[in-house]
């Protein structure tokens, strides 16, 4: 890993910006390297201004956390949903998570808002770029009747496309009775 690193701070200094991103993974996590999250969200800011998709999600996901960054619902949010719209399954799944479980939070009278709207599109992007995750989420929040207003047999859609994406809980879902939860 330290020498992945060499090689990914060359390709950030020159402006790749997938360079950056990786470089901030391998900072966050100190693989080869010292762990320095701070440096790693700064690595991820720079890619994700290069618009890196991975680079948004991951700054994303540390301001979720309060990881290397002030911890910023609303950072995270913004940043997230930049990663979802270039394309980042995994960044679309956390978003939808981010507003379902903002919804959560408010109160059951508040549930049928914008925010389930914006987590059941949310989890839709993911699903399309590919991430199981989404999928299941979104299946799931279907077959409860949240965010939308579709027939049961698109939560099992969702729910069997997971499972082809290889996720091992929709796969046991699907074989089951299937429910999601």
């Amino acid at each position: 890993d330290s020498g992945a690193a060499i090689y990914y701070r060359q390709a950030c200094d020159a402006g790749f910006a997938r360079g950056c991103t990786n470089l901030g993974w391998l900072m966050q996590e100190g693989r080869g390297l010292l762990q320095n999250a701070a440096a790693a969200a700064e690595l991820y800011a720079q890619a994700c201004t290069a618009e890196h998709a991975r680079g948004c999600s991951n700054l994303g996901m540390m301001h979720r956390d309060g990881r290397g960054v002030a911890l910023s619902l609303t950072q995270a949010e913004g940043f997230l949903r930049q990663g979802c719209t270039l394309g980042h399954g995994r960044g679309c799944s956390h978003l939808g998570d981010l507003l379902f479980n903002a919804s959560a939070e408010v109160g059951a009278a508040d549930l049928l808002g914008a925010d389930l709207e914006g987590a059941a599109a949310a989890y839709d992007a993911a699903c399309t770029a590919g991430h199981a995750r989404g999928c299941l989420a979104l299946g799931a929040m279907i077959e409860e009747g949240l965010g939308r207003d579709e027939a049961p047999a698109s939560a099992a859609m969702l729910v069997a496309r997971a499972c082809d994406l290889g996720s091992e809980e929709a796969c046991a879902a699907a074989a089951g009775d299937g429910r999601t939860n």
